[in-house]
């Protein structure tokens, strides 16, 4: 008897302190297979999560040449990226920004020369 209820004293402690129930873990296969669903299920498809660098590159290039990149930032950019194709691009953002640099390098004769047609 003393052994039946050392027993029961021990399930009301594991009770109380809640220990681990003995319940069948999720397979690895299972938890694959649930996130290839929650990602299926989603309302963009993994074909259109994120561009391809060459529309980025597209897309920057179109975004600066409508702009005084004197009053644009790369933020501005970004944020106006991550509307236009409705994802997070922070990943992508160093490939952005070199992409805006070499467009302001490539064009900043053209500046400097609106530059010295307005003062001159």
């Amino acid at each position: 008897m003393a052994l039946l209820e050392q027993a029961e004293e021990l399930a009301a402690l594991q009770a109380l302190l809640g220990a681990p129930s003995r319940q069948r873990q999720s397979s690895p296969r299972r938890v694959t297979e649930d996130l290839v669903d929650s990602l299926n299920s989603s309302q963009v498809p993994l074909t259109e999560r994120l561009p391809s660098d060459e529309d980025l590159s597209k897309e920057v290039v179109n975004v600066l040449s409508g702009v005084d990149v004197f009053k644009f930032n790369v933020n501005m950019l970004m944020k106006h990226l991550n509307a236009k194709y409705k994802v997070d691009l922070t990943d992508k953002k160093p490939f952005i920004k070199t992409i805006a640099i070499q467009y302001c390098m490539e064009h900043a004769p053209d500046y400097a020369r609106e530059g010295e047609d307005e003062s001159g």
